[in-house]
């Protein structure tokens, strides 16, 4: 009896507990840390100078995702409001959303020399360097942000840039890339989970409620409905 009334429960809480990269992850990046002391985020050591300038954080982010060099490719955001867990979560996600959407927004890749050569390479101005400025970019390029941070002397795409992904990502998801005006085969790209359970649904089931899109509280309703059966079928 007691292996009956206990393992149903047990293994709801180890589904829920999976789902929760997922659902609550991107709540707690939704929400702001409000009186709490957020600690520092401990990031892959990354020689200064891959972040020394803008074109040098842009240049090193477009390399590690073409590498598929997910930690390297976080440590070029913004993501000092988060705290370690949520940026270990969800760090991946944004990269891949930030990669998706420069390729949306941008004609740049790491072989346009003419385009890179535009992206200042000196760290003298502190100026942030927005990516709508190159040439070709749609105006929606305007919100991809690279900022001076002076806590290490290093260049990352802004905190309010990595904020603004999800909706960036949201709206030009099936548009043509920009580089080519073809749509963007994301296939050859490393998709963290999130994103490939967020693909494996309609585009009518993304759209946020409450905080969350509308296939993730179908998920967490899905995993409660399957913990009360076997609860049921185990009594």
């Amino acid at each position: 009896m007691f292996v009956q009334g206990v393992l149903p429960r047990i293994l709801l809480f180890t589904c829920l507990l999976l789902f929760q990269t997922t659902v609550f992850g991107q709540v707690q990046e939704a929400l702001p840390v409000n009186g709490a002391v957020v600690p520092p985020v401990e990031s892959a050591v990354v020689p200064a100078i891959e972040l020394r300038s803008p074109r040098a954080s842009l240049t090193t982010f477009l390399n590690a995702m073409q590498e598929k060099n997910t930690e390297l490719a976080v440590t070029c955001l913004d993501l000092g409001n988060l705290t370690q867990d949520v940026v270990r979560t969800s760090g991946p996600g944004l990269a891949y959303k930030l990669h998706v959407a420069i390729q949306k927004l941008t004609r740049i890749t790491i072989d346009q020399t003419a385009l890179l050569s535009e992206v200042p390479d000196e760290n003298n101005d502190l100026q942030p360097f927005s990516l709508g400025a190159l040439s070709g970019s749609q105006p929606e390029a305007a919100a991809l942000v690279i900022r001076f941070d002076p806590a290490d002397a290093s260049w990352r795409f802004s905190n309010e840039t990595c904020e603004a992904l999800e909706d960036i990502y949201s709206q030009f998801e099936n548009a043509p890339d920009a580089a080519d005006q073809e749509t963007l085969d994301e296939s050859h790209l490393e998709q963290p989970f999130p994103i490939r359970l967020r693909n494996w649904f309609p585009l009518t089931l993304r759209h946020k409620t409450l905080l969350l899109p509308n296939y993730q509280w179908i998920c967490l309703l899905a995993l409660i409905f399957i913990g009360l059966i076997a609860d049921v079928l185990t009594r």
